[in-house]
């Protein structure tokens, strides 16, 4: 192995290099890869040392793809490790989210919360910029925006809506289960928002005030 404390000029130009000297700053910076990935993840996956050693790797392969691809987007206000590291790191909590939801039947999810209200709690509310006068108000806009959900939507808006918005699953999860491409789950949920804010508007809410909770995640 070679030296792995490198300048940030001196890894832009080795990982731009080719033949021996890239696969040298490529095999160090692999190895910061997984010492770090190593010791962010090993509170999660503690009790399963063969799944977090795949799981690294994996992750490990995929940040130096990203990098080289994306070496142009750097712009050297950290140090260049440090840049990397955070790569790594969104990579893993998000292949991480994506494996907690991937034995997860959408529709089966679903099946219980048809006559729940949605997970907003008065406080959330009240934490939000939206501000009625008093529990009853916040209560009576957490039916209505139910009712609107439950009987205007379409099966398939609602069913993307509450898993992505209200639960939290990953957008390209949702996506596979349901046999749709992100795009076009973006759009579904973006005709359900629109959906969503003409009724509200026609109820006399003031929507833009609490609208915050419905933004979707970028493309």
């Amino acid at each position: 192995m070679g030296n792995p404390r490198r300048t940030n000029e001196e890894w832009l130009a080795q990982l731009r290099a080719t033949g021996e000297i890239q696969t040298r700053a490529i095999e160090d910076l692999s190895e910061i890869i997984r010492k770090g990935l190593l010791s962010g993840l090993n509170s999660y996956l503690a009790n399963d040392a063969g799944r977090i050693e795949n799981l690294i790797e994996e992750i490990t392969q995929e940040t130096i793809l990203r990098v080289l691809q994306h070496l142009g987007t750097f712009e050297g206000r950290s140090q260049f490790t440090t840049w990397v590291y955070k790569i790594a790191i969104r990579l893993a909590f998000s292949e991480l989210r994506k494996r907690r939801w991937k034995d997860v039947s959408i529709e089966a999810n679903l099946e219980s919360d048809d006559e729940k209200p949605p997970a907003f709690s008065a406080g959330e509310l009240s934490e939000s910029s939206f501000q009625p006068e008093g529990v009853t108000e916040q209560r009576e806009f957490i039916r209505l925006l139910w009712r609107i959900i439950q009987q205007d939507l379409t099966k398939h808006q609602r069913q993307a809506l509450i898993a992505v918005i209200m639960k939290g699953v990953p957008m390209e999860v949702v996506a596979e289960k349901m046999g749709m491409r992100r795009n076009a789950l973006y759009k579904l949920l973006h005709d359900a928002r629109k959906h969503l804010k003409r009724e509200l508007i026609s109820a006399g809410y003031a929507v833009e005030e609490i609208f915050s909770l419905f933004q979707l995640p970028e493309k």
